[in-house]
């Protein structure tokens, strides 16, 4: 019959302990880094594509692209690179109401723009 060694005491740690210890430091990091404001900044560069579907403002859509948020003197402005000076024209006439549309997800996002800055290129 062969030996057997005894198996040894565990060495685990309690993931719940680990679990507690992270979410009590979690916010503070994510603050640290300013996560929350990059994961905001995201979901309304995300919306940007669904708001204009939802608007039918396919062909704006389609030569657009929303790439950059940015916060001066508390001002939030949505920066949006067009394909043409067309599309820019276009975007004159509908950029109140798109931004509008873009603030009723500001409870969700905890961001409200202020301005949507068109630029060609």
């Amino acid at each position: 019959m062969a030996y057997k060694a005894p198996k040894p005491a565990s060495t685990k740690k309690s993931h719940h302990l680990n679990a507690t210890r992270l979410d009590s430091i979690l916010p503070a990091v994510s603050e640290t880094l300013g996560l929350k404001q990059k994961t905001a900044e995201f979901a309304i560069l995300a919306l940007w594509p669904v708001v204009l579907s939802r608007m039918g403002l396919e062909t704006i859509l389609n030569r657009s692209k929303a790439y950059k948020l940015s916060v001066q003197g508390g001002k939030t402005t949505l920066r949006v690179r067009v394909s043409d000076a067309a599309c820019a024209g276009d975007c004159t006439f509908v950029m109140d109401t798109v931004r509008e549309a873009l603030n009723q997800f500001s409870p969700q996002t905890g961001i409200r723009v202020d301005k949507i800055q068109v630029r060609i290129g």
